[in-house]
C-alpha cells in the first residue's frame, strides 16, 4: 500500500502538483503518518523479495518529499 501512495504522489509532483492541493496534502500526511521514529518507512515484504527493496523505497520517498518542499 505505501509503495502505491508513494508511486502516487511522486508521479504527482512530476506532474507539477503541489502540497497545496488537498488531497496531496491529506496522502502526504497519511505517509507521513507511518514513519518510523528513526525516520525510515518500514514495509512488509514478500517472501523472496529484494531484502534492499525497502531502503529503494524510502529513498524514492526522499525524493519525492524534496520536490514537494524544496529548501
Amino acid at each position: 500500500m505505501i509503495a502505491d501512495v508513494v508511486s502516487a504522489l511522486d508521479s504527482l509532483s512530476l506532474l507539477g502538483f503541489r502540497e497545496k492541493d488537498e488531497r496531496v496534502n491529506s496522502a502526504l500526511d497519511w505517509l507521513r503518518d507511518r514513519q518510523s521514529d528513526d525516520g525510515s518507512f518500514r514495509l512488509k515484504l514478500l517472501r523472496d523479495s529484494d531484502r534492499s527493496l525497502d531502503d529503494w523505497i524510502c529513498l524514492a520517498i526522499c525524493r519525492m518529499f524534496r520536490r514537494f518542499y524544496p529548501a
